[in-house]
C-alpha cells in the first residue's frame, strides 16, 4: 500500500475520530471497510492509530484507554528470564504482536533453531510459549525498545506473564461493543426516510408508504435481530429478511438460469481465483455480529459483486470477464 493510500486512510481515521472519539479500532476497522477500505488490514488500522496517538491528534481518545502501552508493572505472576547469545548475528527467534495485550506484547512465534527455542529445550519446565505475555526486556517495555534490544543486545532479561495466569477484562470491548450496536440502531432508523422520499421521486407521491416490509427488515437490521426458521431444507439465518420473498431454497437449479451456464462452464478457474485470494487481509468480519456468531467463529466474507458493481475487477479477472 503507497503513502498516498495511507494519506487517504489518515484523513477518514481523523474524520471518524472527530465524529465519535470514543470508537476503538476494531470498530474503525469495520467503519473503514464499510466507506471504501475493504483492504485496508486490522494491524495497519492499529498501526496509524498509533501514529495519530503519538503526533498529539486531538479526537483520539479511546485507544489510549483500551489499549495502553506497556508501562512495566510488576506482578506477583510474573517470570524473568535470561537468554544469551554469543554474537548478534544469531537470531533470538521470537514474533511478538504490535498491538498491547495484558499490559505488554503477545508472543505470536517461536522459530525452530532460535535462541529461545534452543532455551525452551534446555529448561522445559519453564519454557517461554506462545501467547506468553513479554512486559519487558531489559526493563524497557514499548515494542519498538524492545525490538532495538533484541536487535542489538548480546543479553536479554525478558519479563513474562504466562498465559496460564492472564483474565481478560473485556469491559472495554463490551462498552465499545455496546455503543456500536446503538450506532448502528440510528443509522439504519435514519435511513428509512431517505428512502421513502427515493421511492416518492421515482414512483410517485405515496409510493413510499408501501416498503412496510423494507421497512420492517431495516428496523430488524438495527436491532442486530436474524431471523430464524426451520425448514424442509435446513435452518434459515437471514439479517436482511424481507416478508415473502421468494424462493426460499438454499441451492438454485442451474437449468432455471441460463446466465449461470457460463460460470458453471469455467467453475475450476473460478476457484483457482478464489484460492488466490485467501489472505486474511482481505476478508472482513459480516456487519452482523449475530450473523458472524451463527455462521461460526471465524466467519468472514469478502465483498466481490455489490450493488451490480465488481469491488475489485484486478483481483477477479476471470470471473469479472465472464
Amino acid at each position: 500500500m503507497g503513502l498516498s493510500a495511507d494519506s487517504d486512510i489518515t484523513v477518514k481515521l481523523k474524520e471518524l475520530l472527530e465524529q465519535t472519539p470514543e470508537l476503538g479500532y476494531r470498530a474503525v476497522h469495520a467503519q473503514l471497510a464499510e466507506q471504501g477500505f475493504k483492504d485496508v488490514g486490522l494491524k495497519k488500522v492499529q498501526k496509524l492509530m498509533r501514529d495519530l496517538r503519538e503526533e498529539g491528534f486531538a479526537g483520539y481518545k479511546a485507544q489510549s484507554d483500551e489499549a495502553p502501552l506497556s508501562d512495566c508493572k510488576e506482578s506477583n505472576e510474573d517470570t524473568e528470564v535470561s537468554v544469551c547469545r554469543s554474537d548478534v548475528s544469531q537470531k533470538f527467534g521470537m514474533m511478538i504482536d504490535t498491538e498491547t495485550s495484558f499490559g505488554g506484547h503477545r508472543i505470536s512465534d517461536i522459530r525452530e533453531g532460535g535462541i529461545i527455542h534452543e532455551w525452551n529445550k534446555n529448561n522445559p519446565e519453564t519454557a517461554i510459549q506462545v501467547n506468553d505475555i513479554l512486559l519487558s526486556v531489559n526493563d524497557t517495555c514499548t515494542f519498538d525498545q524492545m525490538m532495538e534490544e533484541f536487535k542489538t543486545q548480546l543479553s536479554c532479561r525478558l519479563r513474562l506473564r504466562h498465559a496460564g495466569d492472564l483474565k481478560e477484562d473485556d469491559s472495554e470491548a463490551k462498552k465499545e461493543a455496546a455503543e456500536w450496536e446503538r450506532r448502528r440502531a440510528r443509522v439504519t432508523a435514519a435511513l428509512v426516510p431517505g428512502l421513502k422520499k427515493i421511492i416518492d421521486s421515482e414512483f410517485g407521491p405515496g409510493a413510499g408508504d408501501k416498503i412496510g416490509r423494507v421497512e420492517k427488515m431495516y428496523h430488524r437490521v438495527g436491532r442486530n435481530d436474524v431471523f430464524q426458521e426451520e425448514l424442509p431444507s435446513g435452518r434459515r439465518l437471514a439479517p436482511g429478511y424481507i416478508e415473502d420473498l421468494a424462493p426460499v431454497t438454499p441451492f438454485h437449479d442451474v437449468q432455471d438460469h441460463p446466465w449461470c451456464a457460463e460460470l458453471q462452464k469455467h467453475w475450476k478457474s473460478i476457484k483457482q481465483e478464489l484460492r488466490k485470494n485467501l489472505d486474511e487481509s482481505l476478508w472482513t468480519a459480516g456487519a452482523y455480529q449475530a450473523s458472524n456468531e451463527a455462521y461460526g467463529k471465524d466467519w468472514k466474507i469478502m465483498g466481490v459483486l455489490t450493488e451490480d458493481k465488481w469491488q475489485d475487477e484486478r483481483r477477479f479477472k476471470v470471473t469479472t470477464g465472464l
